[in-house]
C-alpha cells in the first residue's frame, strides 16, 4: 500500500510537467504567416514579388483565404502557390507559399496592409481550428529612373520591339 502512495506522490509531485510546459506548446500551435515583397525599389511598370507563407500546426483541413491584394495604382496577378511543410521547435508545420506580381502604374509609395489570412486547421486532430491572422505590413516605392523622366509616355518594359508597316496606296501618286 505504501508503494501505491509512494508512486501516485511521485506522480502527482516532480513527474508531471509543470502547467508552463503545457502553455509553451500550445502557444506553439498557432499558425504562422510570413510576408515579404522584393525588391523593396522598383521602376514603375516592373514587378514587385508579393510573397506570403501560411504555416498551420499538423496540417490544414481546407486552403487558407486570402485577400485579393488589389493595391491602388497597381496591377496585381497571382503568380504561384507551392505547398510546403517544414519543422518548427520539433513541431510539423504543413503549409503554402503563394507569390504575387505587383505592377506599380505610378511612382511613389506603396503598401499591403490592414488585410488577415483565414486559416482552418487540425489544431489537436480531429479537431479543427478556425483562426483570423493580420498580415504584417510590407511596403516597397516605385520610381521613374532620372534619364527617363522627360519622356511621355514612359514605357517600362524588359524588351521592346517596335515594328512599323507601311503599303503603298493603290491609287497613283500625283505630283505637283
Amino acid at each position: 500500500m505504501r508503494v501505491w502512495i509512494g508512486f501516485i506522490a511521485l506522480l502527482l509531485g516532480g513527474a508531471l510537467p509543470s502547467p508552463d510546459v503545457y502553455a509553451q506548446q500550445s502557444m506553439a500551435l498557432e499558425p504562422i504567416v510570413q510576408v515579404t515583397i522584393d525588391p523593396s525599389r522598383v521602376v514603375v511598370g516592373q514587378k514587385a514579388t508579393l510573397s506570403v507563407l501560411v504555416l498551420a500546426p499538423n496540417y490544414m483541413t481546407s486552403p487558407p483565404e486570402l485577400p485579393d491584394f488589389q493595391v491602388r495604382n497597381a496591377v496585381t496577378r497571382q503568380l504561384q502557390s507551392v505547398n510546403t511543410s517544414e519543422q518548427r521547435d520539433g513541431l510539423p508545420y504543413a503549409g503554402v507559399r503563394f507569390e504575387y506580381a505587383i505592377s506599380p502604374q505610378e511612382p511613389g509609395s506603396y503598401a499591403v496592409a490592414g488585410q488577415s489570412v483565414r486559416i482552418k486547421y487540425a489544431a489537436e486532430p480531429p479537431a479543427t481550428r478556425e483562426v483570423a491572422v493580420a498580415l504584417p505590413r510590407v511596403s516597397f516605392e516605385a520610381f521613374i529612373p532620372d534619364a527617363a523622366g522627360s519622356l511621355r509616355p514612359f514605357v517600362s518594359a524588359n524588351s521592346l520591339i517596335v515594328e512599323q508597316d507601311i503599303k503603298r496606296s493603290s491609287d497613283p501618286l500625283k505630283g505637283r
